[in-house]
């Protein structure tokens, strides 16, 4: 009889102890996780295809105040400018804007496997680029905005690509 009324105020505590609501706020959770910062990512690089054009694939990631890398909305901005030996002059610039804010254009423009937003440029292959400089901006729907600088380097002979032309 004793062994029944234990386990049956154990059950009652840990029935009672485990029906709690949470008591983190809202405003708590969403400030917690929202992007903190932007990067270029390291895999961002120059590629020359088989056609003979040149390509630039830049990653984008945002990160959240862990360091991990998440998906956000609003709107990005990439820049590339292309400059002499030196650095100091720019000779081209191209720019690229992407709307992120719904659902559908979000999935479509962010690579679940490097957890980053890519953006792919074409090129002018008749004036290779010595040395590009990257600047990112994600303008978040709260208003606020973060941004990111990167170098991409002209492609080596390593970065040609040779395998089969892309299917149409």
């Amino acid at each position: 009889m004793i062994r029944w009324v234990l386990i049956g105020g154990l059950t009652l505590s840990f029935l009672l102890g485990c029906g709690g609501t949470a008591t983190v706020s809202q405003r708590t959770a969403a400030v917690g996780y929202s992007p903190r910062q932007l990067v270029v990512h390291p895999l961002s690089s120059t590629r020359q295809l088989p056609d003979g054009s040149l390509t630039a694939q830049i990653y984008v990631q945002l990160l959240d105040p862990d360091g991990f890398p998440m998906r956000g909305r609003g709107m990005i901005e990439v820049d590339v400018a292309d400059g002499d030996q030196g650095r100091e002059a720019v000779m081209t610039r191209r720019s690229w804007t992407c709307d992120v804010s719904s659902d559908a254009l979000n999935r479509l423009h962010f690579d679940p496997m490097t957890r980053s937003y890519v953006v792919s440029l074409v090129l002018n292959p008749e004036q290779p680029p010595t040395a590009m400089d990257v600047r990112a901006r994600f303008q978040l729907a709260d208003g606020r905005a973060l941004s990111a600088r990167g170098t991409l380097s002209a492609p080596s002979p390593a970065t040609i690509y040779t395998g089969p032309a892309p299917a149409e």
